[in-house]
């Protein structure tokens, strides 16, 4: 049991480091010089200046985190104007209250939250780095908060609330549909995990159909972003492609270091129980539908298995250390037969001399 004094130790840390990230993401509101990407996005559903069908159709989805940050602009907007400085700290304020949002969940749903807390605030922050092009959308830590919430319920069965977080957190990003694979992982019987599955792709359907047909006036079930460039060729200009070449490149600034590194070490990690299985099963299907439809050098859309890595990472570490101890027991040699005479013989000594 968390103490109350645990919890508070975690919260303030929490909100220290809130704080500390909205000063980190602040300056880029306004995105880099030549590239407004960042605000252009955040304020794409305010109601003094609409612009969300300027935007890629797979993030035109993504409307949760997008009408609370119109919202939030459109409160800073004074007579038809938007000063730079509002405009930052809005941005920076929506970005950093989800960051404490996240740390609280796992304050709450996690065995060692202040290790979870700091190591996924450190391993984040590669996503700020010149490759990545500095970029901070609104659907970021929302789609990792929810993405780690449904794998946290599923450690601990609760099965029918991870439905309730998939059909609320697809308004933030699609993503979220992913977990269903940790079903497979379950002491569920067949037919429950088929009720599951289906129950998930009927979420997944409904989501995608509703949002489109309000969003765009028709309905479209298919928008991310498999080719891109001229679509002369069919291979050479799929995002796969451009991933794969990519990740040959030598950089210093290379995917291979995300998410400070914890991504390519969780899939090194043994598969040997259940909830093993399930957690690089979670993390494969992930990296796939990144591979095949994310832009890999955006290393933010890598954030929503940050948690989830480092969790399996710390758990593995702490059960290979745990086995450390009964190895050393074991080594010490059991006593010869002279040794046990000789204990046999103090022993019936130390007897005598107790009745005289």
């Amino acid at each position: 049991m968390k103490t109350l004094k645990t919890k508070f130790v975690c919260s303030f840390v929490a909100l220290s480091l809130a704080v500390t990230y909205y000063y980190i993401v602040k300056p880029f509101a306004m995105g880099t010089p030549g590239n407004g990407t960042n605000f252009w996005v955040f304020s794409a559903m305010s109601q003094t200046s609409p612009h969300l069908n300027t935007i890629y159709p797979v993030w035109r989805s993504r409307i949760g985190g997008m009408w609370i940050s119109g919202k939030l602009v459109d409160g800073e907007v004074k007579d038809g104007q938007l000063r730079v400085e509002d405009a930052q700290e809005v941005f920076g304020i929506y970005h950093s209250a989800w960051l404490f949002l996240f740390f609280l969940m796992l304050i709450f749903l996690v065995d060692d939250p202040l290790f979870a807390i700091t190591a996924c605030f450190a391993c984040m922050l590669y996503m700020f780095t010149p490759k990545a092009s500095y970029y901070a959308y609104p659907w970021d830590i929302p789609g990792m908060t929810f993405f780690t919430l449904n794998y946290l319920l599923w450690r601990k069965k609760h099965y029918n609330s991870m439905l309730l977080v998939m059909f609320v957190g697809y308004f933030f990003k699609e993503t979220i549909v992913l977990s269903g694979v940790l079903f497979f992982f379950t002491d569920l019987t067949k037919g429950n995990k088929v009720r599951y599955l289906a129950a998930t792709a009927a979420i997944a359907l409904v989501m995608k159909v509703g949002i489109t047909l309000a969003i765009d006036g028709k309905i479209s079930l298919v928008t991310n972003q498999f080719i891109s460039g001229t679509q002369k060729n069919l291979f050479r200009d799929s995002t796969f492609f451009l991933n794969l070449k990519e990740l040959t490149t030598p950089s210093l600034n290379h995917f291979i270091f995300v998410n400070g590194g914890t991504f390519i070490i969780s899939l090194l990690l043994p598969m040997r129980t259940k909830i093993e299985k399930g957690t690089k099963a979670v993390i494969g299907i992930f990296s796939l539908a990144a591979l095949l439809a994310g832009a890999l050098n955006e290393f933010r859309i890598m954030l929503d298995i940050l948690p989830i890595s480092i969790l399996a990472i710390r758990e593995h570490l702490v059960n290979s250390s745990g086995n450390i101890l009964p190895a050393q027991v074991s080594d010490k040699r059991p006593p010869s037969k002279n040794e046990r005479t000789g204990k046999a013989a103090n022993s019936q000594k130390n007897d005598a001399d107790n009745k005289k």
